[in-house]
Formats: C-alpha cells, sequence, structure tokens
C-alpha cells in the first residue's frame, strides 16, 4: 500500500469513528448501545477491546458499499466478489523466492496481501519449487502487482517479479537465458583456452 492510499484509507478511518462518536453523543438506540457495550465488556478482555474495536471497524469498512484499495475495488456483496474473481483471465507470476528460503505458499499470499491490500481470494494456486515460486493472478492486477512487489525485501532477500514463462517459450536471443549452466560453464571454459 502507497502512502497516498493509506493517506485517503486514514481519512476513511477518521471520518466513520467522528460519525460513530456523533451517533453515540446523539443517544439514539442508547439501550441497544449499552446492551452490546456490556456484552463487549464481558467477552473481550481489557487488554485487547482496542483491538478488537479496530479490527471491527476494519471489517464494517470492508463490507460496506465500496472500499478503494488503490485501484481495486471490493464489491458489497462476497458473492459478487467471488463470481467476478473467478470469471478473470489469470495469469502467472514468477517470484524470486522458493522452498530454499524455508517459504510456504501461505506465507508468500500473506505477504503479497499485507504489501497490496488484495482479499486472498484474489490469488490462485501458487507452485513452490526450489529457488522460486509462481502464483497465479487476475491478469488485469498483474501489472500493478509486478510494479509493487518488484525489490521488496522477503526474509532477506528482494524479490524479482516478472510474468511467468511457459516451457514451449523461448528466451530471448543474445541473453545468457539461451545456455544450460553447464553449456555456459562449457563455453567459458573454451574461451580461457
Amino acid at each position: 500500500m502507497t502512502a497516498m492510499q493509506w493517506e485517503d484509507e486514514k481519512e476513511q478511518i477518521q471520518t466513520l469513528f467522528q460519525s460513530l462518536v456523533k451517533k453515540v453523543q446523539s443517544g439514539t438506540d442508547i439501550e441497544k448501545v449499552i446492551q452490546y457495550r456490556k456484552i463487549f465488556r464481558k467477552s473481550v478482555p481489557l487488554l485487547m477491546r482496542s483491538y478488537v474495536a479496530a479490527y471491527l471497524c476494519m471489517e464494517y469498512l470492508k463490507n460496506s458499499s465500496k472500499v478503494h484499495r488503490g485501484s481495486i475495488k471490493v464489491p458489497i456483496s462476497s458473492d459478487n466478489q467471488e463470481k467476478s474473481l473467478a470469471d478473470q483471465e489469470r495469469c502467472s507470476l514468477f517470484i524470486s523466492v522458493g522452498k530454499n528460503r524455508r517459504v510456504y505458499p501461505q506465507q508468500l499470499v500473506t505477504f503479497i496481501q499485507k504489501k497490496t491490500g488484495l482479499p486472498r481470494e484474489t490469488f490462485g494456486h501458487v507452485r513452490m519449487l526450489d529457488n522460486y515460486s509462481f502464483i497465479e493472478v487476475p491478469r488485469d492486477l498483474a501489472d500493478s502487482l509486478i510494479i509493487t512487489l518488484q525489490g521488496t525485501l522477503f526474509k532477506g532477500k528482494a524479490l524479482v517479479v516478472n510474468y511467468a514463462r511457459h516451457k514451449t517459450e523461448q528466451p530471448l536471443e543474445g541473453s545468457d537465458e539461451m545456455f544450460s549452466s553447464r553449456e555456459k560453464q562449457t563455453i567459458h571454459s573454451r574461451e580461457i583456452i
């Protein structure tokens, strides 16, 4: 989430809190508010109350009419959200971290969620290999994900994020990727002799 996106979201949160304070002060439904307060105080430990209240506000904003998370709009109904995500055309992204870094698919998805603010349902299948991973995402979000995640530190390593190439695709001519590591060593050793 960029600083500008956070500022927009922070304004929404402050507006929500101000409107809630006004509603409580106005005394509308005060009996119901008192009953909720009693249940809240009995159910939630003292030191956790502010966190639970913040989480409730976060859920309220997520489910209210529309919340902007960057350029992504979250619809009111979760049914509509699931349908729209399932219907979207997907592509795979290459991410330069894998099992050798002791990374699990859920950790990778959670990390991306925190960086982008996207819901879990946005991400499809995650394939973890030794040194890199592939993750399915909606095609229309791929560019913004690449820009957001490129160079981000994850477990002490700067990530490289690109569109995944299929095995049938040939690397660009003249690039080192045209040769396997064994072929590179052979070519290099012949140059020395």
